[in-house]
This record gives structure tokens, C-alpha cells and sequence, in this order.
């Protein structure tokens, strides 16, 4: 099948101030609002088309969107251009998109930074991108002193797209700071948040720790369940290793050091006979490491995040091919030496948020960290699925829901009249 390069040109009417702090955006709701396209080759099978927007609950009420297939989204030239007129920023920056996607799926969802034709470098979306068919808004942090004129907006995941409301602020997201957290993954749903990474083969939940290969470690961890991750290779972290998706925010004093049992088990057994832990926090960036410990054993390690580091998520591997590794007792939290015992802090039992419906709209109230938001019709449609990382009121048509949310602290399922 041969393949096609789709180039999204967007002709930008407004001229930029590069210490603006006002915000242009972009909506596709008419004519002053919908840039040009074309086709240009590689990504994309198909066309790029405005088109209504199906999911208007939630944070993108517009009616129209633009739409596209990413054929080849995982390599390097996966994605659709955005032309810009060229700035300088004088301050720290910040580009933002609406996005959702057909299904549900852990993603980098890069931006790639363009001044002309040379590709200048990419950025991570904060947070760490969970996408779904709901609308959710990322953000990617330019640094003062850039110039730039194009980006490529890079989904690394084949599927289709759905993009709104991009713009340019020098307003950053609102990050928190990080609280301690425990898990053993002994509860049901204590895998939420847990994905792979975007080719597929990362994390999944397995409930006996005593299974084939785990009965073979010569130091036996006795809890009942674990997760389970499969580690294409190690080395890169987009392409193997497990990504706990439900914590984002600042290291603190209080929640600097990550404590983890590991395990690890390579196919070819004559390989790999000593290897660290791998965590990382960013995409690619911010990889911290443990001392290095034997396979076939599971090893109880502590890995100083330090303090101030942004933690988009917490991807887990290890440095090698076809590998299948094992995490359990994972905890955050201000003791150095050894696991802290955590007085007051909710495990995976419950998130403790309150939900209700008000004024016609469902309100989460006393989320202390980040967790996904959830809401489903009787009939198990879903109508929203979005990351919070502080109290929310949203919006819904009147209705019986059962809302579900997932967070570092556990799942909490409630229905919900909106009148």
C-alpha cells in the first residue's frame, strides 16, 4: 500500500506579538477561523477535513473540528504540519490543542518545533497524554529565546484524530505538587492508570505473582498481586516498560523518594544477569536509576526523584530486549532509607471525592491529586474522559450517569441525576 504524506498548512491571520499575553486561537467554526490544507504525502490515508464536532459535552462545546488518520503516527514523521507566522518569544510559552482520538490509548502526543525547514526540538505534552473520545486540552512548554514558524503535531499512534482550539499563551497550566502515595495492587482497580506505552506492549495487570516466570525467583515476593510488564526493549522508554499514568505534578521534600520492588526475567536466560531499574518521568527526559540487582530475584529499591522535578508520569523498565518484569509496593514519600508508614494516607481503597449534581452540571469536589474523570449513560455510552487535577464543575444535559473516577488513591463509582 503506498503511503501518503498529509501537510496541514495553517494560514494564521493575526500577526503576533511575541510578548503578547493575550491568546490567539483557532476553532474552525467559520471561515476566519479555518485555515487552508493540503496534502503533501506520508502520514495520513485519507484527508484532512473540518468537520462537525460529535462530542460536544465536556470542554469543547464548538461545533466543528478538524479531523485526520495517522497511518504511520508511531515513527518520526508521523503527525500533520502547522504552519505559524515566525516569532521570537521573549518569555517562556506555552501552545495548546484540543484533542481526542476514536479509542482509548496512552500516547506521547508530541509537538515537533520547527524554524523553517530545520526541526529545532520536540516537547512532551503536560500531562502525560491518556487519550480517549473525550476532549481534553494538552499543553507544551516552549522555552524564552525560541524562534519558531511550524510545528508537527505528532500523535506517535495510529488512528483517527480529532484536533480544536489550538493557541499561543504565555499562561501555564496549573501544576500541583506531588503528595505521598502508596500501592500495592492488592485491591480491584488498583491497575487504573496503568497503560502501555504507544506500540502496544507495555503494561498489563496480572493477578498471580506466583505464576510462570515469577515461580522461579529466588527471593519471592509474597503479596498476592503485582503488575506485570513486558519490555520489548528497554532502552528507549516509548517502546517498552510500564507507565502509571495517574500522578502528575512537582516533587516536594515530603514526596521525593520513590521506593519499588522489581523483578525481572529475560527470555534469552544466559542474558541481562544485573540491571537497574529504569524510571522515567518525561518523555525520554528525566531518566533517574536504581543500583543495579540480579534477575529472577525481586528487589526492593529507593530512587531519588529530588525536589522540584516535574513528574509527567512514572514509566518503569529496565535496559534490555524481551523481558518480562514485575512492580509492586510502589510508594512516594519523604524518607530516604526505607518506606515511610503512611498514617492518613488513602491506599487504593478510595479516592475520597465527593460527587454530585448541581445547577445542571456534576461536580467533583476534594480531588487532592490527579485522577481521570469518567461519565457514562445507563446504557454504558461514554460521555466524557478527562484528566483533573483539582475540583471541577462540568456541564451535562439532563440525565441519569454513572460517574467514574480513577486516581492514585483508587476508584470511586457513583451515579449522578442531572435535572
Amino acid at each position: 500500500m503506498k503511503l501518503k504524506i498529509a501537510f496541514l498548512s495553517l494560514s494564521l491571520a493575526a500577526a503576533i506579538c511575541a510578548n503578547a499575553t493575550d491568546t490567539y486561537s483557532y476553532t474552525f467554526e467559520d471561515s476566519v477561523n479555518t485555515p487552508a490544507t493540503s496534502i503533501a504525502g506520508w502520514v495520513t490515508d485519507g484527508t484532512l477535513n473540518v468537520v462537525a464536532n460529535t462530542v460536544t459535552n465536556g470542554i469543547n462545546s464548538s461545533a466543528k473540528c478538524i479531523t485526520f488518520n495517522a497511518q504511520n503516527g508511531i515513527e518520526w514523521w508521523g503527525g500533520i504540519y502547522v504552519n505559524l507566522p515566525s516569532v521570537t518569544l521573549a518569555d517562556t510559552s506555552f501552545v495548546y490543542l484540543k484533542v481526542r482520538a476514536e479509542s482509548k490509548f496512552n500516547t506521547n502526543f508530541e509537538l515537533r518545533i520547527f524554524n523553517g525547514s530545520s526541526e529545532l526540538f520536540s516537547v512532551g505534552a503536560i500531562p502525560a497524554a491518556m487519550l480517549d473520545t473525550a476532549w481534553q486540552e494538552l499543553c507544551y512548554k516552549i522555552p524564552a529565546g525560541t524562534t519558531f514558524d511550524k510545528i508537527r503535531i505528532q500523535p506517535r499512534h495510529d488512528g483517527n484524530f480529532y484536533i480544536d482550539d489550538i493557541r499561543l499563551s504565555n499562561v501555564g497550566p496549573t501544576i500541583p505538587d506531588l503528595k505521598p502515595f502508596t500501592m500495592d495492587f492488592e485491591a480491584e482497580g488498583s491497575d487504573a492508570n496503568w497503560t502501555s506505552n504507544f506500540t502496544g506492549k507495555g503494561a498489563t495487570y496480572r493477578s498471580d505473582v506466583d505464576a510462570t516466570p515469577y515461580n522461579g525467583a529466588t527471593v519471592l515476593n509474597t503479596s498476592a498481586k503485582c503488575m506485570r510488564v513486558w519490555i520489548e526493549n528497554g532502552g528507549y522508554s516509548e517502546y517498552g516498560g510500564g507507565r502509571y499514568t495517574g500522578v502528575y505534578g512537582y516533587t516536594t521534600p515530603s514526596a521525593r523518594y520513590l521506593h519499588v520492588r522489581y523483578y525481572y526475567n529475560p527470555n534469552d536466560t544466559s542474558a541481562y544477569k544485573s540491571l537497574p531499574l529504569w524510571v522515567f518521568t518525561e518523555d525520554g527526559d528525566n531518566k533517574f536509576e536504581s543500583t543495579t540487582n540480579s534477575k529472577n530475584t525481586w528487589n526492593d529499591v529507593t530512587i531519588d526523584l529530588g525536589v522540584g522535578t516535574l513528574v509527567k508520569y512514572l514509566g518503569f523498565t529496565v535496559n534490555g530486549w524481551w523481558i518480562t518484569a514485575g512492580l509492586d509496593d510502589i510508594q512516594l514519600d519523604g524518607n530516604p532509607t526505607q518506606r515511610d508508614k503512611l498514617t492518613g494516607v488513602p491506599t487504593v481503597k478510595g479516592v475520597n471525592a465527593k460527587i454530585f449534581a448541581s445547577n445542571g452540571a456534576l461536580q467533583l469536589v476534594g480531588v487532592t491529586s490527579p485522577c481521570m474523570l469518567q461519565v457514562y449513560g445507563m446504557t454504558g455510552v461514554q460521555y466524557l474522559s478527562q484528566r483533573v487535577i483539582t475540583d471541577t464543575t462540568t456541564p451535562l444535559q439532563s440525565g441519569i450517569y454513572i460517574v467514574k473516577v480513577n486516581g492514585v488513591n483508587g476508584t470511586q463509582v457513583q451515579k449522578v441525576v442531572i435535572k
